[in-house]
């Protein structure tokens, strides 16, 4: 029999004690700081270690926490206020508008020294572990302290979120990774470990079929029961528990053409008793923000993710200490360039309700002016465009390759990768030795290969995967390429120019012409001109002054998506909220 368990543990134990070693290291050298970022993470993998007591004790003498500076001056009004940004949940390929919303917490922390709340709406049995990773993220990528505040609503309800909980982790039966055994009649169980090398699902079967999960998580309690229909083994029930076996939530499921969806959600007391009914995780998390707001401050509550907009407007009317803002992430029609094709679904429910939020959160002055003239609500639209928080070095222009393009986007039709190959293929027929190397995954990639083949490309064009560390990519080619049918702001762009890396872009909604100062720090071709864009590649590519030029533009352009930039409009903006609401009240 194999021992899954037990070499999955080892592996974990050997990987932890080598951090462990990296932060007495910290210690030893002074960098305090760091090394008390690092052990908050290594106390959420690994926190039943006798040594942290140590650790604590060498970093915190007195007992205390480090000393936090004060919220500056001018923003001394943020001491009335507590942001909760609100996400679906984390993931570890993060796409561009979980990265922004990481950003603009990361910024908070760091110059205002203010720490709002991240909270996510979902399950996620890795929760702990998506938390980890996002102080490992690559470059170019934000990664948040250990102070950062995340909050799950499913682990609120659960308790697990508390800290001092027990690890009750069993290692036994560590032989029987994906092994059946008999159990009775007809009936077989599977055990799969988890996150740490332990137990983390026991699967029962009848008759070969999948009927029901018990879901353990890092600590080894039980976290949910999941049910299979015997039919269709699709999933029609969840039940959730608290730390001390109490069921807490109930999650019924419905099939549909996209799969599964919530037909209910019930929410339990600690007797066991419903005392909430919702059919969304948007709704569940409305009910849990109605049990953290008092009124000792004022609430901004910031809706990342336009699926989670009813986790603001759902808030009790009572509650009048709340500002209900969305920000709008990507386009919000379903055809950018038809204002009467109606609202995008993830943007659906703003649509239809804008009166109910008091801020309406655009990235640029294009989408904004679309959304009134369509809506209305110009007395609560905002405009603040992404930052860029990086520390900009310049790469020594002869380091870059001076006949290399650079694409970084998921390969979805959306994108129209197909587009960039075609205008490359193109640019090759004038300039052979060209390449493109495209950084992304998705969809569309086994249709983009057969093309890169059908087109002879396969020695000038090359998809190249998913990446970590996109500002490496751009620091390494003389230009980019944005073919998309439309945009929400194109954060790749701002990328590419604080980068020296001219991007060559589609005019298309929205953003590019927001961003590019036209034949300055990239160019500008109007939607599907295929040859225009090609013929200027090809011209660029031949004039190495040129591209000399236009990288040293871009540096010198960067300024204008500096974090002080962005951080003066956010606090603007909350400033405005703030009074608004408290002239009101």
């Amino acid at each position: 029999m194999s021992n899954n368990f037990g070499s999955a543990r080892e592996q974990f134990e050997q990987e932890a004690n080598q951090l462990k070693q990296i932060i007495y290291q910290l210690i030893d050298g002074g960098q305090i700081i760091m090394a008390a970022q690092m052990l908050e993470q290594y106390a959420i993998l690994n926190p039943t270690d006798p040594d942290l007591d140590d650790l604590r004790g060498m970093l915190y003498p007195d007992g205390n926490q480090l000393m936090e500076e004060e919220i500056p001056e001018d923003y001394k009004i943020l001491n009335n206020i507590e942001t909760i940004f609100i996400l679906s949940g984390i993931i570890t390929k993060r796409t561009g508008y979980i990265d922004s919303v990481l950003r603009k917490i990361k910024l908070m922390e760091e110059k205002w020294n203010y720490k709002p709340v991240l909270m996510t709406c979902i399950h996620n049995i890795d929760q702990r572990q998506s938390q980890a990773w996002l102080g490992t993220a690559g470059i170019g990528q934000v990664t948040l302290g250990a102070e950062t505040r995340v909050l799950n609503v499913y682990e609120y309800f659960q308790k697990s979120y508390v800290e001092g909980l027990e690890n009750k982790a069993v290692y036994s039966d560590s032989d029987k990774d994906g092994i059946p055994e008999d159990d009775t009649a007809n009936e077989t169980k599977k055990y799969y470990t988890g996150y740490m090398g332990s137990l983390r699902t026991v699967r029962y079967f009848k008759d070969g079929n999948p009927i029901k999960d018990m879901v353990y998580d890092d600590w080894g309690y039980l976290n949910y029961v999941r049910q299979y229909s015997p039919l269709s083994e699709d999933i029609y029930d969840i039940k959730y528990y608290t730390t001390d076996g109490k069921i807490c939530i109930e999650a019924l499921f419905r099939p549909t053409s996209e799969g599964i969806e919530h037909e209910k959600i019930f929410l339990y007391n600690d007797n066991e008793e419903i005392i909430f009914e919702c059919k969304s995780s948007a709704e569940l998390a409305a009910y849990c923000l109605n049990q953290i707001i008092d009124e000792s401050k004022f609430y901004m509550l910031v809706v990342e993710d336009g699926l989670m907009s009813k986790a603001v407007t759902e808030i009790d009317s009572k509650k009048k200490n709340v500002a209900k803002c969305i920000v709008v992430h990507s386009i919000f029609l379903n055809d950018a360039y038809d204002k009467k094709s109606g609202p995008q679904k993830f943007y659906e429910y703003l649509c239809n309700n804008h009166k109910k939020f008091d801020g309406i959160i655009m990235l640029t002055k294009d989408a904004a002016d679309d959304f009134k003239q369509i809506y209305g609500g110009a007395e609560k639209l905002f405009v603040s465009p992404h930052p860029y928080p990086h520390i900009i070095s310049k790469v020594d222009f002869s380091k870059r390759d001076p006949m290399k393009a650079a694409v970084v986007a998921r390969l979805d039709p959306l994108k129209q990768i197909n587009l960039t190959i075609d205008i490359f293929a193109l640019v090759v027929k004038e300039l052979p030795e060209a390449k493109l190397d495209i950084y992304g995954k998705g969809p569309e990639q086994e249709n983009l290969e057969n093309k890169i083949k059908a087109l002879g490309m396969e020695n000038n064009i090359f998809l190249k995967g998913y990446t970590d560390e996109p500002l490496v990519t751009f620091n390494t080619a003389v230009l980019s390429i944005v073919t998309s049918a439309a945009e929400g702001y194109g954060l790749t762009i701002m990328e590419s120019i604080c980068n020296g890396c001219p991007p060559f872009a589609f005019d298309i909604k929205y953003g590019p012409a927001e961003i590019i100062e036209d034949n300055k720090t990239g160019f500008l071709f109007p939607r599907f001109d295929l040859a225009k864009c090609a013929k200027k590649i090809v011209e660029y590519l031949k004039d190495p002054q040129l591209q000399k030029t236009m990288s040293e533009n871009c540096y010198n352009a960067a300024s204008r998506f500096n974090t002080d930039n962005f951080l003066k409009n956010w606090f603007s903006i909350t400033e405005i909220l703030y009074e608004q609401k408290n002239r009101r009240n």
